[in-house]
C-alpha cells in the first residue's frame, strides 16, 4: 500500500511560508491573529530524520544505467533529468512550447510542475513559484528531437483518441502525461532489473530525485561555480546549494589550494 500525505520536511516548509505570510498580514492589519503560530509543525530534527539520505552515482554509473535503458519508454525522460538537474515535476510539466531547440544556445523555460495529489496527476507551480531558464547541451537536444519524432509517430498511430492538448513533452503513447509517482517507480524497477542482470557489478540504489543530486555533484566536481549550479537547480539562495552539497566542497578546496599554489610557486 502506498504512503499518503506529505513528508515532515514538506509540512514544515509549508508551515514556514504560511506563518511568514500571516505575520506580514498581521503587521498590515489584514488579519488579527497569526493562526499558524498555534500550529504544531514537525521539528527540524524530525524533518531531517525523516528525509532520506542523499545518494549519488558516479558518472560511469549513470552512463551504465542510461546505456542499459536505451529503447525504454522512460529513458529519454531519465536522460533529460540526468543532464539538466531538474526536479521530477518540472520535467513532467514541460511543454514543447517551453523549449527553444533551434537557438544558438538551446534552452528550456521551467514555468510549472506536474504534481501528485491523492495519487492523481495535477498541475502545479514550481517549488519557488518562479520560472527559470536553463541552457541545454547538444546531446540532450538531439535526444529531445528524436523523442519528438517518436511522439509524432505515436500520435498518428493513435489517431483521434490521442490526448495531448497541453503539448506535454513526456507522455504515454495515448498522449497523457506521465504520472509522477508511477514515473518514479519505473525508475526504481529498472534499477532492480539492472542489478539482477549484473550481480557482480550492481548499481547503488537511487531515488529518482537523486538524479538531480547526481547532476549537482558532478557539476561541482567538474569545477562549475556553485552560483551557476544554484541557479540551474532553482535554489533561492546559493547557501542552500552549498549546504546540500557540502560533501563535495572539501575536494574542491584541495584542488583550489593546489592550483593557487602552482600559480604562486610554479607547477
Amino acid at each position: 500500500m502506498e504512503k499518503s500525505g506529505l513528508s515532515p520536511r514538506t509540512v514544515r516548509y509549508i508551515h514556514t511560508i504560511i506563518s511568514r505570510a500571516l505575520r506580514d498580514a498581521k503587521k498590515q492589519r489584514l488579519v488579527k491573529v497569526n493562526v499558524a503560530s498555534e500550529a504544531d509543525p514537525p521539528t527540524a530534527k524530525v524533518a531531517d530524520e525523516a528525509n532520506p539520505e542523499m545518494q549519488t552515482w558516479a558518472a560511469e554509473d549513470l552512463f551504465r544505467f542510461l546505456e542499459f535503458t536505451k529503447g525504454d519508454r522512460y529513458e529519454p525522460a531519465w536522460t533529460f533529468l540526468a543532464t539538466t538537474g531538474m526536479r521530477r515535476g518540472e520535467a513532467l510539466g514541460l511543454r514543447w512550447t517551453d523549449l527553444d531547440l533551434e537557438a544558438k544556445r538551446p534552452t528550456a523555460t521551467i514555468r510549472r510542475a506536474a504534481i501528485a495529489i491523492s495519487h492523481r496527476r495535477e498541475k502545479g507551480k514550481t517549488k519557488t513559484g518562479k520560472s527559470r531558464l536553463i541552457e541545454l547541451d547538444a546531446r540532450t537536444v538531439d535526444a529531445l528531437k528524436s523523442w519528438k519524432a517518436r511522439q509524432g509517430e505515436e500520435r498518428l498511430m493513435v489517431g483521434p483518441g490521442y490526448k495531448n492538448d497541453e503539448k506535454l513533452i513526456f507522455t504515454l503513447p495515448s498522449g497523457i502525461g506521465y504520472h509522477p509517482e508511477r514515473f518514479s517507480r519505473e525508475f526504481e524497477r529498472k534499477q532492480a532489473t539492472y542489478n539482477r542482470l549484473h550481480p557482480t557489478t550492481p548499481l547503488p540504489r537511487l531515488r529518482l530525485h537523486d538524479l538531480r543530486h547526481t547532476w549537482a555533484t558532478l557539476a561541482l566536481q567538474a569545477g562549475i561555480h556553485p552560483k551557476i549550479v544554484s541557479e540551474r537547480l532553482g535554489h533561492t539562495k546559493i547557501a542552500i546549494t552549498l549546504d546540500l552539497y557540502s560533501h563535495v566542497i572539501p575536494g574542491m578546496q584541495s584542488e583550489a589550494a593546489e592550483q593557487v599554489s602552482a600559480m604562486i610557486f610554479g607547477a
